[in-house]
């Protein structure tokens, strides 16, 4: 079917098929607004289904709040990493 051939389609709400998505490019961006720490005072209960379902939540570890999701009309190649790093110059647009 088309989900399977088109794993990457800009006018989706939603990711289809994920183990289909192209590797070593940049497929958007998002805006890291907060970064919280997994303890007592992190409050589940205002999660949405879909973060509790994706997330791990386990003690000790972070959860990282984005904000302004920007889906890239088409695929940038950019070599990327682990974590956090700084955007290359070729990635930004």
């Amino acid at each position: 079917t088309d989900v399977y051939r088109r794993p990457w389609d800009p006018g989706s709400p939603r990711l289809v098929n994920p183990r289909l998505l192209p590797r070593g490019v940049l497929l958007g961006s998002v805006q890291l607004v907060g970064c919280h720490r997994i303890d007592l005072a992190f409050e589940l209960s205002g999660l949405s289904d879909d973060e509790r379902a994706f997330g791990d939540f386990s003690w000790g570890r972070w959860a990282w709040e984005l904000a302004e999701p920007l889906r890239l009309p088409h695929p940038i190649a950019c070599k990327g990493a682990l974590g956090l790093w700084p955007l290359p110059a070729e990635g930004r647009v």
